[in-house]
């Protein structure tokens, strides 16, 4: 279970655990934040789209 948040797209809350904003139907996501990155990742990635690198790397 996790937080509750805002989704990013709309200012509908997210509830514990929820991937998908009830409102607007965007899915969550996540700013990648690696190396200055500014790509984003959604739940089911295991990888950033913008700079390649793996969610769960820790290097």
């Amino acid at each position: 279970m996790g937080e509750p948040r805002l989704c990013w797209c709309c200012d509908e809350w997210l509830g514990f655990g929820e991937d998908v904003c009830p409102r607007c139907g965007s899915v969550d996501r996540v700013p990648c934040g690696w190396g200055g990155c500014n790509g984003y990742l959604e739940p089911d990635d295991e990888s950033c789209g913008w700079c390649g690198q793996d969610r769960f790397d820790d290097d």
